[in-house]
């Protein structure tokens, strides 16, 4: 009888573990597993379901949670804002070689409660952590000193900020980062050390109550850290019931682009119950359908802040209160210095600091602006006066290389192979390798180790220096200007949209970049409106530009398979020409100008995403943008937007954006330098040495032209007399 009993009680336990993994089925009655005792869904039961609070808890990121408004909540990451913009499309700042000096800001709403500095890093195996260090000052005051120790992957190192150091508002961040190698001591072994900082992963954490409100400031501060950081912003909205979609989001990025002062990031619009991104975002815009008009901050359930515009739906969103909320700042000046032509500028009018190091290998670049209208055809020479000075013994081999807009113009020893010199040292290169609008003056130094083989010596003595009262100067020029679609866009005001499908992603990128543009600089007034077509609109673009045909477009934006993969320049068809008429035909372009052949040679061969092309001669305040089929949003917007603040972007009539991310540009043989002055006996000389600078063959033709008058004059003068002496 007990055996029988403690069987079937196996048995009952045996049904009682498996019930979980069961699956019943009702095929009818009222038996509903929905139903409870008395017949009442148990959604009633429990409470009725308010579906406005959970389309307001999908949009804003909210937890279901009903916390108290006193419990204290984890603290949220106040991003990092990088004082020198990220690579465009990722969120990790890489810092190269031994010694380094990485600045950000970051804001602090409450800065009484306790606050520490979490950063996320990572470092190269060749690092040596007993001989590195990392330096954390907060406010122009050390925090802190840490050995990196980031090997296998990112680690987070969290570091107590003193009480009272903080302030509310923005707060300066430095990090020093001293680097030794295991082994060896040479410029090979400088490039195997770095370390990566991940911004997305890094940030200022304060306890503070889950009531705070968000600050306007720190949606500020949010979006400048995406900016940095090439982070695009997400906007939630609701196709279906959103009115005026287009127009909406236009108005929305131009209110918050003057609401940041130009510092706003790439922009992507998503469906409110899109997927949620992997990495968290200090910031985002939520459109939510309701039954009132009404802009304010809320806190997400992933510690962002987000702006959510209410809306009837049915109705257009009300944004003027957001322009109450986020006044205009002051739209951000142009952060690079102009050179002023014909003038002797010294290098620390243009932002330069004194520049030493130790190190085996170091660089310092230094970025400025001619004006627009600034123009050298001709071999006049500009002139770099550099103060400098290197530690008497050096090894063979040191050496500094300056380099103007990438190209190398000066080689100097600093080995005392070359006997050193008290004065400074003149360093003439010719002006036409600089450009109007943005160049770039770099300094790159290399000093051997006397023992490669052995890890470096902690020494910080600096072996070589050079002074910012070296002085730059460049020769003025007439106001000339040549087609320029880097000038052109830095002048472009109105945007045009005719693209099919969903362009939502594109247009607000590029609305972005508008709003982020800084003003442009000296040269021609007026503004320019870009047009952004895809191939499905091609024939509004070659409408303006007759010379073009729709398929030679469409093989370079839309490959055909097996078209050839080299760049095109018309050598083909030349091949095919007698020696005598190649020779001739080569002679003639360099004489008449410096151009690159006819368009459709040209564009033969190559690929890319993206065509920028001007209007040619039809409309001069119009410049065109087609889109490939493959064209992506962001790294069309991030290509024009690095086009704007570096040397390497558009130039020319048409470039073409290649799938590397770099710009190809074309001249037309027909482009001729256009004079924005009168002529006078002043800029006479000038001028008549740019022509013939630019087209050599001016002076063949004038020179022949001149020859030819004064033979036939001669002429004449001798006919002349021999018929009064026969007469």
């Amino acid at each position: 009888m007990r055996l029988a009993t403690a069987g079937c009680l196996a048995f009952s336990l045996m049904l009682a573990e498996g019930a979980g993994a069961q699956v019943i089925r009702f095929e009818g009655g009222d038996a509903s597993p929905a139903a409870s005792p008395a017949g009442r869904p148990l959604a009633e039961e429990a409470g009725a379901v308010d579906v406005a609070l959970r389309q307001r808890q999908e949009a804003t990121g909210a937890a279901g949670d009903r916390a108290e408004p006193s419990a204290p909540r984890p603290a949220a990451l106040a991003s990092l804002i990088p004082r020198e913009p990220a690579r465009i499309g990722t969120s990790i700042l890489r810092q190269q070689g031994t010694q380094g000096r990485l600045e950000f800001e970051v804001f602090a709403a409450d800065p009484g409660g306790a606050a520490s500095l979490i950063l996320a890093y990572r470092n190269s195996i060749a690092v040596l952590p007993e001989a590195s260090s990392i330096t954390l000052s907060v406010n122009d005051r050390d925090v802190a000193r840490f050995a990196p120790r980031g090997f296998d992957g990112f680690v987070r190192e969290t570091i107590p900020i003193p009480p009272g150091l903080l302030i509310q508002g923005l707060n300066r961040i430095v990090l020093e980062p001293q680097l030794a190698h295991r082994i060896y001591c040479s410029t090979e072994a400088w490039f195997q050390l770095w370390s990566d900082w991940n911004l997305s992963l890094s940030g200022l954490a304060v306890s503070h109550g889950a009531d705070r409100p968000v600050l306007p400031d720190e949606f500020r501060a949010a979006l400048r850290a995406m900016e940095g950081r090439a982070q695009p912003l997400v906007i939630r909205r609701d196709s279906t019931t959103l009115i005026d979609e287009k127009a909406t989001l236009a108005r929305l990025v131009g209110l918050l682009g003057a609401a940041t002062g130009g510092s706003l990031p790439p922009v992507e619009p998503q469906h409110t119950h899109g997927l949620h991104r992997k990495t968290p975002s200090p910031a985002r815009v939520t459109f939510l359908a309701s039954d009132r008009s009404h802009v304010g901050f809320r806190r997400g359930g992933d510690g962002a802040a987000v702006l959510v515009i209410e809306y009837p739906p049915g109705q257009l969103a009300d944004l003027d209160g957001l322009a109450l909320l986020l006044p205009p700042e002051p739209a951000v000046g142009d952060p690079l210095p102009m050179l002023t032509p014909g003038r002797l500028q010294t290098l620390s009018s243009l932002g330069f600091e004194p520049f030493g190091s130790s190190a085996t290998h170091s660089a310092r670049t230094i970025r400025f602006r001619l004006p627009q209208d600034w123009l050298i055809l001709t071999n006049e020479p500009a002139t770099l006066t550099l103060v400098h000075a290197a530690m008497p013994g050096l090894v063979p081999g040191s050496q500094m290389v300056v380099r103007v807009n990438g190209e190398a113009i000066r080689l100097i020893r600093l080995d005392g192979s070359v006997p050193a010199r008290d004065d400074p040292l003149e360093i003439r290169f010719e002006g036409r390798r600089l450009r109007p609008g943005i160049n770039s003056l770099d300094f790159q130094v290399v000093l051997p180790s006397r023992f490669p083989d052995r890890p470096c010596p902690p020494d910080t003595m600096e072996r070589f220096r050079i002074s910012p009262t070296s002085t730059l100067h460049v020769p003025a020029s007439p106001r000339m200007i040549l087609p320029d679609l880097g000038r052109d866009l830095a002048r472009v005001e109105r945007m045009e949209f005719r693209i099919s499908g969903d362009g939502l992603g594109l247009q607000a990128a590029l609305g972005a970049m508008l709003a982020g543009k800084a003003p442009p600089g000296p040269g021609p007034a007026g503004s320019i409106e870009l047009h952004v077509v895809d191939l499905e609109h091609l024939p509004l673009f070659l409408q303006e530009r007759p010379g073009l045909s729709g398929l030679s477009v469409g093989a370079v934006l839309r490959p055909l398979r097996g078209q050839a993969g080299g760049p095109g320049d018309g050598s083909e068809e030349r091949r095919r020409l007698p020696l005598g008429t190649r020779e001739a035909l080569r002679w003639l372009q360099l004489a008449f100008g410096p151009g690159q052949g006819p368009l459709e040679d040209w564009l033969r061969g190559r690929q890319g995403t993206a065509l920028l092309a001007s209007a040619g001669g039809t409309d001069p305040r119009r410049i065109w943008l087609v889109l490939g089929p493959d064209a992506d949003p962001r790294q069309i917007a991030g290509a024009l937007r690095a086009a704007l603040t570096t040397p390497n972007g558009p130039r020319g009539e048409v470039a073409l954006l290649g799938r590397d991310g770099r710009w190809q540009s074309w001249g037309s043989d027909h482009a001729w330098p256009r004079l924005l002055e009168p002529v006078s006996l002043a800029n006479l000389r000038a001028l008549v040495a740019a022509y013939v600078s630019w087209a050599p063959g001016l002076l063949v033709v004038a020179g022949l032209s001149v020859s030819w008058i004064v033979a036939i004059g001669a002429w004449l003068a001798i006919r002349t007399g021999r018929k009064r002496r026969h007469v």
